[in-house]
C-alpha cells in the first residue's frame, strides 16, 4: 500500500502535469487569438480597400456621365455646324476635316 507521502508526491505530479496541459492549450489559445486578430484586421484593410475602389469607380463613372454629355453637345454643335454649311449647297463640313 502506498504512503502517504508517495499519494501526496504523485497528487503533485498529476497537477504539475494538468497545470503543464493547461499552460500549452493557453498557448495554443493565445496563437489562435493571435490568427484571428491578423485576419479581422486583413479583413478591416481589404474592406477599406474595397470602399476606395468603389468610390474611384463612382468617380470614374460620373467622369464618363460628364464626358458623355459633352460629347451629346459637341455633336449637336456640330449637327448644327453642318447645317449651316449645307444651306445654299455651301461647301461640306468635310472638306474642312482632314
Amino acid at each position: 500500500m502506498p504512503e502517504k507521502g508517495d499519494e501526496i508526491a504523485a497528487g503533485k505530479a498529476k497537477i504539475k502535469a494538468q497545470s503543464q496541459v493547461i499552460n500549452d492549450q493557453a498557448r495554443v489559445i493565445a496563437a489562435q487569438k493571435a490568427f484571428i486578430d491578423s485576419l479581422i484586421e486583413t479583413t478591416v484593410y481589404h474592406g477599406q480597400r474595397i470602399n476606395e475602389f468603389e468610390e474611384r469607380i463612382a468617380i470614374q463613372e460620373r467622369r464618363a456621365d460628364q464626358l458623355e454629355c459633352r460629347a451629346d453637345e459637341l455633336s449637336q454643335q456640330i449637327e448644327w455646324i453642318r447645317q449651316r454649311i449645307f444651306i445654299n449647297d455651301g461647301p461640306r463640313l468635310d472638306d474642312f476635316i482632314c
